[in-house]
């Protein structure tokens, strides 16, 4: 398409004068024609350049595919052999902790036999000697004396406050005329005061009850 119109400008500008509208419509044709083809030209250059980048991509995945399909086949043959190297793991650990506790054993005994061997050849022949006597404590432990006797001045203070109360609630006695009429529910007619031998007592005449 190209290279026609391009054949047909030359043939009419070798037969037309330049400025002949036949001339101008053919080369604004092969300009647009031009323009098209270089897009298309980029396009494809664009195309081939992500196909590559598409095959590429391709060879990656392929290849990665390949790798894990390979540690796959890894992992399977680990896993079925996993039972005999769990008994085999479980063997060097149960052996891993006998030589442990032997060990462990063979320096405890090594430490106390240095000890006692330490302790001999300082003592020699003579038995230990006392850095510091014993002394007898200042004061007796118990019992404290103070606070038994602390303990013994609130017990009688809280047995003298329950007799006097005792006492208290005991007395029957009337001792005021409000105290008469609230215990005899009687009117009282007249109170003597302080009379002799009777204590400073105060007698209440009341009123005498007759039987119906």
């Amino acid at each position: 398409m190209h290279d026609t119109l391009r054949a047909r400008l030359a043939t009419a500008q070798a037969t037309l004068l330049p400025n002949h509208p036949d001339v101008e419509s053919l080369k604004r044709e092969l300009e647009a024609t031009s323009g098209r083809l270089q897009g298309a030209r980029t396009r494809a250059a664009a195309n081939d350049l992500e196909l590559r980048r598409m095959n590429a991509a391709i060879s990656r995945g392929r290849n990665r595919i390949a790798s894990l399909e390979k540690r796959q086949a890894e992992i399977d043959r680990l896993i079925a052999g996993a039972p005999l190297v769990a008994t085999q793991l479980a063997e060097l650990s149960r052996d891993s902790e006998m030589l442990t506790a032997k060990v462990t054993q063979l320096v405890s005994k090594k430490a106390e036999a240095e000890i006692t061997a330490d302790l001999e050849q300082k003592s020699g022949p003579s038995s230990f000697r006392v850095l510091e006597s014993a002394q007898p404590p200042a004061i007796p432990a118990s019992p404290n004396r103070q606070q038994a006797l602390l303990l013994s001045l609130l017990g009688a203070l809280a047995l003298g406050i329950a007799i006097t109360m005792s006492q208290e609630l005991s007395d029957r006695s009337l001792r005021s005329e409000s105290e008469v009429g609230s215990a005899l529910a009687l009117p009282v007619l007249a109170c003597v005061p302080e009379l002799s031998g009777m204590g400073g007592a105060v007698v209440a005449l009341l009123p005498m009850q007759t039987e119906a």
